[in-house]
């Protein structure tokens, strides 16, 4: 994806983890309509959390997509690794979500319709 942002907030990121963020949150635009895979606008926020808590890192997901829509998603992990991980699994959620919506046709079942005229056909001869 060539409009890609990722920022820290009270982190200091190693390039290894800015790879990694990268590395798996480019993977999403493949699920994405082909129409919207070279406008979508992917804006990454990494932070660490207070101390106190249990959940140490945030993973912030703000997808632009066509017709002005936004998709986020947000992520609380023990870990930077699996905050990101798990950002990616809500945001594939988000993204199949939001393809349906366009889409209406892509979450129907392909064939149903076929199946009932010939089950038709075999009773009628």
């Amino acid at each position: 994806m060539k409009n890609f942002e990722l920022t820290t907030i009270k982190y200091e990121s190693s390039d290894k983890t800015k790879e990694y963020a990268e590395e798996k949150l480019q993977k999403l635009v493949k699920y994405l309509p082909k129409n919207a895979q070279e406008s979508a606008f992917m804006k990454v926020t990494l932070e660490e959390l207070s101390k106190k808590r249990d959940d140490k890192f945030k993973v912030e997901i703000n997808l632009e997509v066509p017709e002005k829509k936004v998709l986020t998603v947000v992520a609380k992990e023990l870990t930077m690794e699996a905050a990101i991980d798990s950002a990616k699994d809500k945001m594939k959620a988000q993204i199949n979500r939001y393809k349906t919506e366009t889409n209406p046709h892509l979450g129907k079942k392909k064939g149903s319709l076929r199946r009932i005229k010939e089950r038709f056909m075999k009773k009628s001869r």
